[in-house]
């Protein structure tokens, strides 16, 4: 499997750009420890077809806090290294001069600065698409590893308290008359998917009849490390308004024991295909009276009491509850798996 570090530019930009602006950013994110680089195009063909070489000519030949200028003539496939003799604060402009005077292609890194000059000219369009590919790449490595779950549910969680709750109505002390479990799924699903380092996907059922065969979120990370997440939830008659036009179903707190089963099921089939499974997780958001301590204490004692009749696989990867109050996220809890031992 490819790394998905070292490839991340050129799947950012491949898709949307053209071949030759994905190797420009591909080479700046292979060398940005140089300092100082300067590479004069004279044929791009012959750029794309010899990239490899290049890459590995510019490895075996430069000096880190040197000026490295490189000359790719359109006759030859390799780089010849060039003496730079002006100083290293006019190694832009150089670099401008010298695509004007041969009427050629430069790419040029200073620092942090990187640009690209056709016979002279500032191509603006390169930049931005290097700026935006930039910003991806600086954002992705900003997200929660696949091995930092925990982390990444909490700040779920508590990001809620800075922001509007779309599930609960404070003043009305009821829960949003259009609360769904699609709603609450959903929600968790775009911030594991804008906040983690893997591939995030709905999991198909495995029962074309029987939705209940499926979990509602998989992740999977560059190692093909599974991990699923269930989404359940239950509402106290108390918090539903019951004049509303559309009512939330409530359910009950049997709801865990129907979460753990559903997660069982799905990692009974998992282990059949071969997956290799990591972390499974019970996601209940709830509206009660209860205090979270009695929650949390009925979460566990929904799954020790089951836990002879589940599988060995979900019972080894079974990672956390995590019960999340929709009327006061500070009051959530994620419990892990060895609490409920304790």
């Amino acid at each position: 499997m490819k790394d998905i570090y070292n490839d991340f530019y050129t799947k950012a930009v491949c898709n949307s750009f053209s071949l030759e602006y994905a190797l420009f950013i591909d080479l700046y994110k292979r060398f940005k420890n140089i300092e100082y680089l300067l590479i004069e195009i004279c044929d791009i063909n012959i750029f794309h077809s010899s990239y490899e070489n290049i890459v590995m000519e510019i490895k075996t030949t430069h000096k880190r806090y040197d000026c490295n200028y490189y000359l790719q003539e359109d006759t030859n496939s390799r780089l010849s290294k060039v003496k730079y003799d002006e100083s290293k604060d006019s190694f832009l402009s150089f670099a401008e001069t010298l695509s004007n005077k041969n009427k050629s292609k430069v790419l040029v890194k200073k620092l942090d600065d990187f640009h690209f000059y056709i016979d002279g000219k500032f191509d603006e369009i390169f930049q931005n698409h290097f700026r935006e590919s930039n910003a991806r790449f600086d954002c992705y490595f900003k997200r929660y590893n696949f091995d930092d779950l925990y982390t990444a549910l909490d700040v779920y969680q508590r990001e809620r308290i800075h922001r509007s709750n779309p599930f609960f109505c404070i003043k009305t002390n009821y829960v949003n008359e259009n609360l769904t479990e699609k709603m609450l799924r959903n929600s968790l699903f775009e911030f594991l998917r804008q906040n983690v380092k893997a591939n995030v996907i709905h999991e198909p059922a495995t029962d074309i009849n029987n939705d209940e065969e499926s979990v509602d979120i998989g992740l999977m990370d560059k190692d093909e490390n599974r991990a699923y997440i269930e989404v359940k939830y239950f509402i106290e008659g108390c918090f539903i308004n019951k004049n509303a036009e559309r009512k939330p179903t409530g359910y009950s707190i049997n709801r865990f024991i129907n979460g753990y089963k559903q997660l069982d099921k799905y990692c009974r089939h998992g282990e059949t295909c071969g997956f290799r499974i990591k972390y499974v997780i019970l996601y209940m958001f709830y509206a009660s009276k209860k205090s979270k301590t009695d929650v949390c204490s009925i979460c566990k004692d929904k799954y020790m009491e089951n836990k002879k009749d589940f599988s060995s696989i979900f019972n080894s990867c079974f990672y956390a509850s995590v019960c999340d109050d929709i009327r006061e996220p500070v009051n959530s809890m994620i419990v892990k798996s060895e609490e409920f031992v304790q």
